[in-house]
């Protein structure tokens, strides 16, 4: 099977049985939308803006809470619209596997370290009065257990701490820890 909006409509009940969930929302009435009235344009098409925007934005469409697209430009690698968002009518598969499902398949695969994005609290606020904590992890997210396997296999830990965008917010934990 291939991932496009066609496979989602036609082939709805075998992506279900691979356990993919699919948009609630309609996806052609969504993209009409979004060519009539675009509003919202990302820059950077690449993994982590479909990871982690993309997917707040598959939330929002969702539950009904907005009714469009976002136009995604991309000024570093061009080849990215054209080859990993064009062909699959651009969508993408979020995939998210449990931390140390992550540190194992780099560790079996000569992988140096995995990125981890989401992990620090304040994430509840995205889009609005966002109020980040960059040294908080989340309470299910046992960063000392995690670094320990992560040492044990091998594999670094990159840590992303998502700003919003004010870069000086972080400036309070700089000489913390």
């Amino acid at each position: 099977m291939k991932m496009n909006a066609a496979s989602i409509k036609n082939q709805k009940a075998e992506w279900e049985a691979l356990g993919v969930k699919l948009p609630a929302f309609d996806h052609e009435a969504m993209t009409a939308k979004t060519k009539e009235h675009p509003v919202w344009v990302h820059f950077g098409a690449g993994n982590i803006f479909r990871a982690f925007p993309a997917a707040v934005l598959n939330d929002a469409l969702n539950s009904g809470k907005y009714d469009r697209g976002v136009i995604v430009a991309e000024s570093f690698d061009y080849e990215i619209i054209d080859k990993a968002y064009q062909p699959y009518d651009n969508l993408s598969l979020l995939v998210c596997l449990k931390s140390t499902g992550d540190i194992d398949f780099a560790a079996e695969n000569g992988i140096q370290g995995v990125l981890f994005e989401g992990w620090n609290k304040g994430w509840e606020n995205w889009g609005g009065n966002q109020q980040f904590d960059y040294l908080e992890p989340y309470a299910d997210f046992d960063l000392e257990r995690i670094a320990a396997y992560a040492r044990e296999k091998g594999v670094q830990l990159w840590m992303h701490n998502e700003t919003g965008g004010n870069i000086l917010s972080t400036k309070p934990s700089w000489k913390q820890r």
